[in-house]
């Protein structure tokens, strides 16, 4: 993520990361410590809490689950990392669940570069 800010600006790209299950106390340390420069989405267990990203309808509770429930094959563990990149068109650009910032970038330029 800080890979992106530092190579985009926020009118090109916008970004953001989402923590499962985590309090918001330990997601500021988090934050706090590795410096992330994007804003962090709680997905925190099911239930009430205007901390919470609203998951989509369905099944599942949150948005953590709404995912692992589509892209991750069955007993394997939950989709962490996971990059999505939607282009400007709403579309999928790209998904997924390596660790890859080069591609991730590559993917990025070649959509704001167009």
């Amino acid at each position: 993520m800080s890979a992106v800010r530092s190579e985009f600006t926020p009118e090109q790209v916008g970004a953001s990361a989402m923590n499962w299950r985590q309090e918001m106390r330990i997601v500021g340390k988090f934050i706090a410590d590795t410096g992330l420069k994007v804003p962090v989405l709680l997905d925190r267990d099911k239930g009430s809490d205007p901390l919470c990203f609203a998951p989509p309808p369905g099944p599942e509770g949150t948005v953590t689950e709404h995912f692992r429930n589509r892209i991750v094959s069955e007993g394997m563990a939950a989709p962490f990392p996971l990059q999505i990149i939607v282009d400007g068109e709403g579309r999928l650009a790209y998904l997924s669940r390596v660790h890859a910032p080069d591609k991730v970038i590559a993917v990025l330029r070649r959509l704001v570069d167009g």
